[in-house]
């Protein structure tokens, strides 16, 4: 059978890590489905401890977590009896893992590990700042979570979706606009603004803003066909300016940022000929890229998220990390890593021996 984990984890008291898949044997075999998990900090040794689940819900998630160790994702249940489709709610957890509701549950019918829900119901919180604001995404628009409310921050008949949010509650992410596919959106208080594409690109996204208001993701280029082709990390302004990062690999080649921490160091993911073509974890400081390697066994990696100190957490595997949408692709493979002090260690390492925990992926840092 499948079964899906919420776990916390702790390295001391400065690192909280956030959104690994995990693996977990009970009777003869159980895994995990596509379902992640969160973690806070702790003391040394390591210590984990199940998230509350959401009634009904067996399946739980979580994708961001803010200073105060508050944690957001969403819980998960099968549509119906005979469904092959998810029904996803947005959830709020403390840092002591008690669970509470991001909106109000989706009207249905819950019948132990199955449901029966009117309608469509696919909600996720993303991200979470200091002041406990959320966003993220409901049945394709973007969300602005507070209170135990949602409201969409963009024209409802546009496809969108939030996936961070700064201090300042400047959220950004992606948009459909007029005449356009998805693009990088930064939403504020007055309205959507389109942060554009590269040139001769068709497509782009916002995954990242900082304190400071730098916005990281990627822009896709179109070929001939029209279809997607390379993405290419950069740097989004309000003006509608788009930059590649410098000293990225040849342009014929992926990469992505996906995390800004307020010293403007940039976290994502390239691809590297090491020695066949490979996507690698990059943090990209002072004008530098850095290829931050892979775990022992695996040839590829992609950075998640960088705290303000530096570290880095994300995922080790052997496979390819982005696709041509600049999204993340996970696998039950992977395997979670922290990059600090210049080394890049297996968090499997740091669980206990007889825990039966294996750590897919790392989300967030704190």
């Amino acid at each position: 059978m499948t079964t899906n984990f919420s776990f916390q984890l702790g390295l001391n008291l400065t690192c909280a890590l956030l959104g690994c898949t995990v693996f977990q044997p009970t009777g003869v075999s159980a895994q995990t489905g596509s379902g992640v998990s969160a973690a806070c900090a702790s003391e040394l040794p390591s210590v984990l401890i199940t998230l509350e689940q959401e009634p009904g819900f067996p399946a739980t998630a979580a994708r961001g977590i803010n200073d105060q160790g508050v944690m957001v994702g969403f819980a998960s249940v099968r549509k119906g009896l005979y469904s092959t489709s998810n029904v996803d709610a947005p959830s709020r957890w403390n840092r002591r893992g008690q669970r509470s509701r991001l909106s109000p549950q989706p009207s249905g019918l819950i019948f132990g590990n199955l449901a029966i829900f009117f309608g469509d119901a696919l909600s996720t919180g993303l991200a979470v700042n200091n002041q406990g604001q959320a966003v993220g995404t409901s049945n394709g628009k973007a969300m602005l979570y507070e209170q135990g409310a949602q409201r969409s921050l963009n024209d409802p008949s546009r496809t969108s979706t939030a996936f961070s949010i700064n201090n300042s509650r400047l959220a950004v992410g992606a948009s459909s606009f007029e005449g356009t596919s998805l693009r990088a959106a930064l939403f504020t208080n007055d309205g959507v603004i389109d942060l554009g594409v590269l040139s001769g690109g068709g497509q782009s996204r916002a995954n990242s803003i900082n304190d400071q208001g730098v916005m990281v993701g990627s822009s896709a280029y179109i070929d001939q066909s029209g279809q997607l082709r390379q993405n290419r990390a950069v740097i989004f302004s309000k003006n509608g300016t788009v930059r590649s990062l410098k000293g990225l690999p040849s342009s014929d080649t992926n990469s992505a940022a996906i995390a800004i921490n307020n010293q403007n160091q940039i976290v994502g993911a390239a691809t590297f000929n090491v020695p066949s073509p490979s996507d690698r974890a990059i943090l990209y400081q002072d004008g530098t890229v850095l290829d931050l390697g892979s775990l022992p066994g695996n040839s590829s990696s992609i950075a998640l998220s960088i705290n303000d100190r530096g570290e880095v957490v994300g995922a080790a595997g052997n496979h390819t990390f982005l696709n041509n949408r600049g999204e993340v692709v996970e696998t039950l493979l992977d395997r979670a890593f922290v990059y600090r002090q210049g080394k890049l260690i297996d968090l499997n390492d740091l669980v206990p021996a007889n825990s039966l925990w294996v750590l897919r992926q790392a989300r967030s840092v704190i």
